[in-house]
């Protein structure tokens, strides 16, 4: 979708726009998309094919494997092209759309995956030193707890504790989201204040062992991000995508499902930095001690990493990042290896390629080790 555009953009020719810029910020926000796609694509499957023109039928049945190295090349390059084309911030009328923050965001999270931290530095930086974005996501002038709920709130869109989130509407029109559903167990559930029973498909439902590793002061986070089961009404689910949203009816839910948040930039540049105050920053904003502070369990979490770790799992429950973290702390097979309770081989850190892809293209070769 996003080489058409650009072909069909490029035929009705960039300087046809009457908007001075708007060819280039069009181009940059179809780039991000595609590079963002790409990015997932090649850190999970390793290499894939990179395609950058729209493709003829026998072309898409004929594909192979690009290395990952040049697939990533490409998404770095677009994802430059993004921060340099981009606008920092929109007018309301168009809130919502890719800025260079999110493009810097995105860019920081590549070359963190691939090892390169000094790369992503200078681009976290001049995240947090833009100004835009703040702890305090509900204004008030206060940094506490209640700004994490607020982000989660079902009614809060575009707060300053986002850089970069996913836009939905409310109505039964299909702008709603199934995040919900996704991350519940399979079968029917009835949430806390729903009258409508809730069908889900159970990809992530909540383990015992992330709802114990809550320290007993964290009562917000763990509030919103785990529900255990309780008597025959519910089973383990988060609420992170209804928290607040009381009509009853949770197919019509409509939050904004965060991409980038501001808390993420602040612990990405505590690793790269090595430099606990922006670790400390996101715990004290849920009234937790800081990592070296009086109260900190230190027993638990001895070492800077492994405190990052475990505020990464907690900050960031259900929102994509654990085994994107563990994978490129280089402790995703130990991790899930002990959690599983057996041996992972090597080769688990990649996806195979689907069956179904294999079939319709018969040159296309499948993972290493899952032969």
């Amino acid at each position: 979708r996003v080489n058409d555009f650009l072909e069909e953009m490029e035929l009705f020719g960039p300087d046809n726009f009457r908007t001075p810029g708007l060819a280039n910020r069009l181009k940059a926000e179809a780039l991000f998309v595609r590079a963002a796609n790409y990015y997932y694509l090649a850190y999970c499957f390793g290499d894939v094919p990179l395609i950058t023109k729209v493709l003829l039928p026998d072309e898409a049945q004929n594909l192979t494997r690009d290395p990952e190295s040049e697939v990533i090349a490409k998404v770095i390059e677009d994802l430059e092209f993004a921060v340099a084309n981009l606008p920092d911030e929109y007018p309301s009328s168009d809130v919502g759309r890719v800025t260079s923050h999110a493009a810097r965001a995105m860019l920081a999270r590549v070359h963190m995956s691939y090892g390169d931290n000094s790369s992503a530095e200078p681009l976290l930086r001049d995240i947090i030193q833009s100004g835009l974005f703040t702890l305090d996501a509900n204004q008030d002038g206060e940094v506490n707890a209640e700004d994490w709920a607020y982000i989660f709130h079902h009614d809060t869109k575009n707060t300053p504790g986002v850089v970069f989130e996913l836009q939905y509407l409310p109505g039964t029109d299909g702008r709603s989201h199934t995040y919900t559903n996704l991350y519940t167990p399979v079968g029917g559930i009835f949430p806390p204040g729903y009258t409508q029973r809730l069908d889900t498909w159970g990809i992530g439902a909540v383990s015992p062992e992330l709802y114990n590793s809550f320290e007993p002061d964290d009562s917000i986070r763990k509030m919103i991000s785990v529900r255990m089961y309780e008597g025959d009404t519910y089973m383990p689910h988060t609420m992170k995508f209804i928290y607040g949203y009381d009509d009853g009816v949770p197919y019509r839910v409509s939050s904004n499902v965060p991409v980038f948040r501001y808390a993420e930039i602040l612990l990405n540049y505590a690793e790269v930095t090595n430099d606990p105050q922006y670790l400390n920053m996101v715990r004290h904003s849920v009234g937790l001690p800081g990592w070296g502070e009086p109260g900190y369990p230190v027993d638990k979490y001895p070492t800077f990493a492994l405190a990052l770790e475990h505020e990464r799992r907690l900050e960031f429950s259900f929102e994509g990042h654990r085994g994107f973290d563990l994978r490129r702390t280089g402790r995703l097979l130990e991790v899930r290896g002990e959690e599983l309770g057996r041996t992972l081989s090597p080769h688990r850190i990649r996806f195979p390629i689907p069956t179904r892809v294999l079939e319709i293209n018969t040159r296309m070769e499948q993972t290493d080790g899952y032969q």
